[in-house]
């Protein structure tokens, strides 16, 4: 479970900070497809299966929101410092 939750968290951040809302919604499919086909060659349980398609989906959703921050905060941040340099405080 944790390797789908690391690399879900750290592919939402990647999409967080590049793109909109919009990509998530294919990337959460594609998500779904590889991690249910791992854990299907694997042999898990059903629940398991599903407990780890959960944890991923949500790791993924909170790597994104984590990743937007990120990009809201370097655009503030970048158009504060051009205000200052403008000498507007």
């Amino acid at each position: 479970m944790m390797p789908f939750a690391l690399a879900a968290t750290l592919i939402g951040v990647v999409i967080g900070q590049r793109f909109t809302t919009a990509a998530l919604i294919p990337t959460m499919a594609f998500t779904l497809v590889i991690a249910g086909t791992m854990r299907i060659i694997d042999g898990a349980a059903f629940g398991a299966t599903m407990t780890d398609l959960a944890t991923s989906l949500i790791c993924l959703q909170i790597g994104y929101y984590g990743g937007a921050g990120i990009r809201f905060s370097r655009c503030v941040r970048t158009k504060m410092a051009g205000n200052f340099r403008n000498g507007h405080p």
